[in-house]
């Protein structure tokens, strides 16, 4: 039955495809085939990091298919807007493929409705205001024609109400920007929003404070339930690194907000942050933004950082790539950056690189840096550089301030300082490996004084050639904190022997002493508790723990050729196998997390998480595809490359 549920699959979306391609040449297509129904949400369903819950509403949702009677009549609520065509006119209501309505349709629209643009630029009456009261299984359509081709905004877009999708939109000058905000008194919801398949840019030199989206509710009535999926923020703001502070942001998760996706989106060339969560000073508590959640994005060379979190609550920062960030006038280069007291913040899986800081706290209460894969962290100042301090610059982790938080398998390379524990705590630094310090006089771990030091328990750890200041005027070795300060008792002081370092694959070999070496920690139990979802697993989607042991670091071992592959392998077929590129993975309706391919060696070549997967650029030969399941379940599967 697999096999014959993929081609249907392909069969369908071909159709679907058809469909779309016979309405926009203008033809009125056969009843039967506006009539054929089946399901695309099904198949291709998001599967979001470990960790983060899937959103509700938002993302696997297939926009209608035109209605029998276009193109040629009207619709009611079935809008085609088209300011280029040479048919289209101001007194048509709704408009057709034929003769398209000229201007957006403002105001307030039922359920069901659907909106089409081509052409533009769209202006409305200087803002376009529109209020959708959709449902979850009929919600309101406002979108281009498709994610490459998307018909154009040049002023601010607010969009209020319930159950509304806005897709395939360009948003070309600086003032062009959506807004789910607050708006005068008030009085009006805003929840299952979701903004997708966008994208926003501008001039590079516009100066004034700003997002690209924001998102802020009412006391008395919080916004809720957004999603920001599969966008493209660029080139938004000054971005010289000279001129004064002026922040032109991505997403603005502001007050009473509740439950936010920011999924699988591009932002880069910012001169704010590219996510900003809360803001320093809210005199409320109960106004905090909270269960924000943000996974998959790639956060890039943005004048400030990739994440910048302030006062909120429940706030997941998870596998998102965060790299290029560099001191200027209102930053000092940090990629992730927490402030303003926040609470529960999770950094999990994430990898960050090519910045003066990694991951940065000055005041933040339970705060969790998990798994990350941290490198290329350098101070761009070395002459007013003091390595005696945890206070310098060129750290993979920095505590500061009011704070306590934990520090768990992470792997840290290349770096100037490795983790820093200025003021504040308690603080855990548990089952870490740091290695390949750039500076000589660099620390891979700095406590600023005796009073931080009591308040730091790290254990577990794996230091290559260790440098280690417990608050004094020198460094020891792991021997030395072990008899001088009773710390690091089962650390080690070893090269962990991964991969390929230098090609930033950090995946433990089968001869790393960091192999089980690690411990248990109860950060995983107590998410799975408070969360009801498990982050148990490394970077790489191999679970926590293997054979019963910890490994130190962000990525697990697993061998490819091991016995914990559950029953999976009799019913999971491979093809073509052998074959030279395309390989189809036939698993009926489960739905793949991540598959991990293997050479003969064990180490670790590729990633793909589609049942499809090409394998034309790999060399000839045999390799090992370890296929993770949503459910948890794995199965490992030989294939010949020829």
């Amino acid at each position: 039955m697999g096999i014959i549920n993929n081609l249907l699959k392909k069969l369908y979306l071909q159709i679907y495809e058809s469909v779309l391609t016979f309405c926009q040449i203008g033809n009125k297509l056969p009843l039967i085939l506006l009539l054929v129904v089946f399901n695309l949400k099904s198949y291709g369903q998001y599967v979001p990091p470990a960790g983060i819950p899937a959103p509700p509403f938002g993302i696997d949702e297939v926009a209608p298919a035109w209605p029998s009677a276009w193109p040629d009549t009207e619709v009611e609520n079935f809008y085609y807007v088209d300011n280029t065509h040479p048919n289209s006119s101001t007194s048509n209501t709704y408009g057709t493929p034929n003769a398209p309505r000229t201007t957006f349709p403002e105001g307030v629209h039922p359920a069901g409705t659907y909106i089409e643009l081509h052409g533009g630029p769209y202006t409305g009456g200087g803002q376009i205001i529109i209020t959708g009261n959709g449902t979850a299984s009929n919600p309101v359509w406002i979108r281009g024609e498709s994610p490459t081709v998307r018909a154009g905004i040049t002023k601010e877009m607010l969009v209020r109400g319930s159950y509304v999708i806005v897709e395939n939109l360009v948003f070309s000058v600086d003032a062009a920007k959506i807004g789910l905000r607050q708006s005068g008194s008030g009085g009006f919801n805003i929840d299952h929003i979701s903004i997708r398949n966008c994208e926003m840019y501008g001039s590079g030199n516009w100066a004034g404070t700003t997002s690209c989206v924001g998102i802020g509710g009412y006391p008395e009535n919080r916004f809720t339930d957004i999603v920001i999926y599969k966008n493209y923020f660029h080139d938004r703001g000054d971005l010289s690194p000279t001129v004064d502070q002026n922040d032109y942001t991505g997403v603005t998760t502001g007050p009473n907000t509740d439950r936010i996706w920011i999924l699988d989106n591009d932002f880069s060339r910012l001169a704010g942050d590219a996510v900003l969560v809360g803001k320093a000073v809210i005199a409320d508590d109960s106004q905090r933004p909270s269960y924000i959640y943000m996974g998959g994005n790639d956060f890039y060379d943005n004048r400030e950082n990739a994440i910048d979190i302030k006062e909120s609550d429940h706030v997941f920062v998870i596998d998102n790539d965060c790299h290029g960030f560099e001191i200027t006038t209102s930053s000092t280069g940090e990629a992730v950056v927490l402030h303003d007291g926040t609470e529960n913040v999770w950094v999990v899986n994430n990898r960050i690189y090519d910045a003066e800081y990694g991951i940065i706290t000055t005041k933040s209460t339970n705060t969790w840096f998990i798994g990350n894969t941290i490198w290329n962290i350098h101070t761009t100042d070395l002459s007013s550089w003091n390595p005696n301090s945890a206070w310098a610059r060129g750290a993979a982790i920095h505590f500061r301030g009011s704070s306590n938080g934990w520090v768990l398998n992470n792997t840290i390379y290349n770096y100037d300082m490795g983790i820093e524990y200025a003021t504040g705590g308690p603080y855990e630094s548990f089952n870490n490996i740091l290695f390949g310090r750039a500076q000589p006089t660099g620390y891979d771990l700095a406590l600023e004084n005796s009073n931080v030091r009591n308040q730091v328990t790290s254990d577990y750890n794996m230091y290559e050639s260790a440098s280690l200041n417990f608050g004094t005027s020198s460094g020891t070795d792991v021997a030395g904190a072990q008899s001088s300060y009773s710390k690091e008792m089962n650390s080690l002081s070893e090269n962990p022997n991964v991969a390929d370092a230098g090609g930033n694959d950090f995946t433990l070999l089968s001869s790393s002493k960091a192999r089980d070496a690690g411990v248990l920690h109860a950060a995983y139990a107590l998410f799975e508790s408070t969360y009801g979802l498990s982050i148990a697993e490394g970077m790489n989607g191999i679970s926590r723990p293997q054979d019963g042991k910890w490994d130190m670091g962000a990525l697990e071992y697993g061998s490819t050729l091991s016995n914990n592959d559950e029953t999976l392998d009799t019913t999971i077929s491979i093809f073509p196998n052998p074959t030279n590129d395309i390989l189809t993975i036939d698993l009926d309706d489960d739905i793949v997390k991540k598959i991990i391919i293997y050479n003969e060696l064990g180490q670790h070549i590729k990633e793909a998480t589609t049942k499809e997967v090409n394998i034309s650029n790999l060399s000839n030969g045999i390799y090992f595809f370890k296929i993770i399941l949503q459910n948890g379940k794995t199965a490992t599967k030989k294939i010949i490359k020829n």
